[in-house]
């Protein structure tokens, strides 16, 4: 098994013409690269380097095993860089939202999400909470923002997994001299 830290020396020396530029490129000596090099030389089993005059260069061989370590290195490369973004918020992310929920708290907090998150893609759709709850039942979006009441108590339907944003009073209004409010101060 070839080694990629061995394959990246391999690059760094065919880049940069030396042992002693590939080593100050990696934060080491022109003679650990060289043994480095040394032993990628017995891992491929055929000669990598040939001496021309005071310097080294690639033979046919390490040509080919260049053009290998490229393919080998960008593909480590795009599977670390496939990995770190797998961690970050992109979209879309489809969410279903009462009027009221969407302007004073979905909307500042999508703002402040894409602050953090540039990728993030939020996809919102305006809907009543039964509509929502339907939408999310049948695989329209990824979130609902519903509301109940505690006087009208609802169960979530089936498959759907409900959690608790918050609080919030009802206020109602009524006309001066109404009956309910006699005696309210």
């Amino acid at each position: 098994m070839l080694d990629p830290a061995r394959l990246l020396l391999l690059r760094e020396f065919a880049e940069r013409g030396t042992m002693t530029a590939a080593g100050e490129s990696r934060g080491m000596t022109s003679s650990a690269v060289s043994q480095q090099l040394a032993t990628l030389e017995r891992e491929a089993g055929v000669r990598l380097f040939e001496r021309a005059g005071r310097r080294v260069r690639l033979t046919a061989e390490g040509e080919r095993l260049l053009r290998h370590a490229y393919i080998v290195l960008n593909a480590l490369d795009a599977a670390e860089e496939d990995l770190r973004s797998a961690s970050t918020a992109r979209g879309p992310l489809r969410v279903a939202c009462f009027a009221t929920a969407a302007v004073h708290r979905l909307l500042p907090a999508i703002a402040l999400a894409r602050t953090r998150h540039p990728d993030l893609h939020v996809i919102l759709y305006e809907l009543e909470p039964r509509e929502a709850t339907d939408t999310l039942r049948a695989g329209g979006c990824d979130l609902a923002i519903t509301f109940t009441y505690n006087l009208i108590p609802e169960e979530p339907p089936p498959g759907v997994d409900r959690r608790l944003l918050g609080t919030e009073p009802i206020m109602i209004a009524l006309p001066e001299g109404h009956p309910a409010v006699a005696g309210a101060a």
